[in-house]
C-alpha cells in the first residue's frame, strides 16, 4: 500500500546518502577515484575521521533549506513561494558567511550546529545570493546552466501535488540563482519525474522519464535551448537499454557539472537500478564529474520510488542529520495532509 510520507521520507535520505558518498570523490576523475577504491570505484561512505560519520554536501544542505522555504510559504501564504524560498537561501548563506547580507532568521536549521559548515558551497549559488537580488526566468541575473539549481529541488514535488504547480515550483527556485534556461528547465524535468512517483503513483522508469521529457518539451516549447537538452534526455533512455557498463554510458552524458547534464545521467542511472538503492548510487557517483549532484539527485528519484524502509541500513547508518532529514520530510508530508498541523512557526509571523 502506497505510504507518501515514507516516499518523502526514502526520497531525502537517499537523496543525502548519494550526495554523502559522491561527497568524497566531487573532484575526483574516474581513473582516480578506481585507484584509491579499487576497480568498482567508490562502494560505500568514506567516513569522516573526525566523528565516523558520512557528511553530506552544500546539495542536502541546500535541499533542505529549499524544503524550509516551502513550508514558510504554505503555512503562511503572505508571499509569493519563491520569495519564502529565497529568503530560506539567504539564512542558507549565513551559515557559509559570517558577513553575509541580512538573513531570514527565521528557519530553524540555523539552530542545528551541524548545518553550518562550507560544504564546496558552489560559486553561483553564493555569487548569486550575496547580491541581494532574486533571479527570475523573466529577469536573469546570470548566465549560469551549473547543476546547483537542480541538485536541491526535490521538495518542490513533496509540497505540490499538482503537476505543473511543482514543475514551475521547481524551476522557479533554481532560477532564483541560475537564470541559463538550462540552469532551470532541468528542474522541470526533475519535479516531472518525482510527480509521477509521488502522486500518480507510477512506477515504470521508463515511462516516467518519458513523460517527463514530453512535458517538459510542452511547458519550455519555443525555447532555444530546449531542443540539445531533449535529445539528451533521449539519448539516456536509449543508453538504459544496452548492456554496457555505466561509466561508459555516463560519460557518453557528460561530467554532470551542469544541470541538463546532471539531470541526464541522473535519470540514466535510476532508469538502470530503479530499485536497488546501492546500485542506483554506485553508478551514480563513479564517473569523471559532479558526483555529489548527480549522486543524489538519482538517489532522491529513487528513494521516491522505494521509500524509506528499503533504502536500508547501509545507507542510513552513520550517514549524518538523518533525524533532521526525517523531520523535515514529516513537515513536507503534514503540508500537504493536515496544512493545519503545521509547527507554528511557518503557519504565522515570529513576534518582533
Amino acid at each position: 500500500m502506497k505510504d507518501l510520507k515514507k516516499q518523502f521520507r526514502g526520497s531525502l535520505l537517499l537523496s543525502a546518502a548519494g550526495d554523502a558518498l559522491g561527497y568524497a570523490v566531487e573532484f575526483d576523475r574516474l581513473r582516480e577515484i578506481q585507484r584509491m577504491y579499487g576497480p568498482e570505484g567508490i562502494q560505500s561512505y568514506d567516513l569522516s575521521a573526525a566523528d565516523h560519520t558520512a557528511v553530506f554536501s552544500d546539495d542536502t544542505q541546500m535541499t533542505l533549506f529549499t524544503a524550509e522555504g516551502l513550508l514558510f510559504a504554505a503555512g503562511r501564504g503572505d508571499r509569493p513561494e519563491k520569495e519564502y524560498v529565497w529568503l530560506a537561501y539567504m539564512d542558507w548563506l549565513t551559515t557559509q558567511f559570517e558577513d553575509a547580507p541580512e538573513p531570514f532568521g527565521q528557519c530553524r536549521l540555523l539552530e542545528e550546529r551541524r548545518m553550518r559548515h562550507r560544504r564546496a558551497p558552489g560559486n553561483t549559488c553564493l555569487g548569486a545570493l550575496r547580491q541581494g537580488i532574486m533571479g527570475t526566468m523573466e529577469e536573469p541575473i546570470n548566465h549560469s546552466k551549473g547543476c546547483g539549481g537542480i541538485m536541491r529541488i526535490s521538495p518542490c514535488a513533496m509540497i505540490h501535488s499538482d503537476r505543473t504547480a511543482a514543475a514551475v515550483s521547481a524551476a522557479e527556485a533554481s532560477a532564483l540563482t541560475h537564470t541559463h534556461p538550462l540552469g532551470y528547465i532541468p528542474s522541470a524535468t526533475m519535479a516531472f519525474i518525482l510527480n509521477s512517483i509521488f502522486w500518480r503513483d507510477e512506477t515504470d522508469m521508463v515511462k516516467i522519464v518519458q513523460d517527463a521529457v514530453s512535458d517538459t518539451e510542452e511547458m519550455f516549447q519555443g525555447e532555444a535551448d530546449l531542443p540539445g537538452y531533449i535529445e539528451l534526455m533521449k539519448k539516456a533512455l536509449r543508453l538504459a537499454e544496452n548492456d554496457r557498463p555505466d561509466t561508459e554510458n555516463i560519460r557518453i552524458l557528460g561530467e554532470g557539472w551542469i544541470a541538463d547534464e546532471a539531470m541526464a545521467i541522473a535519470a540514466y542511472c535510476a532508469l538502470r537500478h530503479p530499485q536497488d538503492p546501492s546500485g542506483v548510487l554506485r553508478a551514480a557517483v563513479n564517473h569523471d564529474g559532479d558526483s555529489d549532484s548527480t549522486g543524489a539527485i538519482a538517489g532522491a528519484i529513487v528513494g521516491a520510488l522505494i521509500g524509506e524502509d528499503a533504502v536500508g541500513n547501509e545507507w542510513k547508518e552513520h550517514l549524518e542529520l538523518t533525524d533532521l532529514i526525517g523531520s523535515i520530510a514529516d513537515d513536507l508530508y503534514t503540508a500537504v495532509a493536515d496544512p493545519e498541523r503545521l509547527p507554528a512557526m511557518y503557519r504565522k509571523e515570529t513576534a518582533e
